[in-house]
């Protein structure tokens, strides 16, 4: 997908502090691929405060590469 964006599921996320700068290493199932794992590391700007596994997201595609995720309400 050249950009775009589709539906899924955060299956895991974690904190990580490289060079005192905080990122999300994120993993999601596309609503449409269930079994694939999309795997990103986005800064703050680049994701939603407080994300937790189980949340529903949209998730922004540029050049195949994963660059926002954001919480779908409901």
């Amino acid at each position: 997908m050249l950009a775009g964006s589709q539906e899924g599921v955060l299956r895991a996320v974690r904190q990580v502090e490289i060079h005192g700068q905080r990122y999300f290493d994120m993993a999601i199932s596309p609503q449409a691929q269930p079994e694939q794992v999309l795997e990103a590391r986005l800064g703050p700007e680049s994701a939603y405060p407080d994300p937790q596994p189980g949340d529903r997201v949209r998730v922004h595609f540029m050049m195949r590469m994963v660059v926002r995720v954001e919480k779908l309400q409901g």
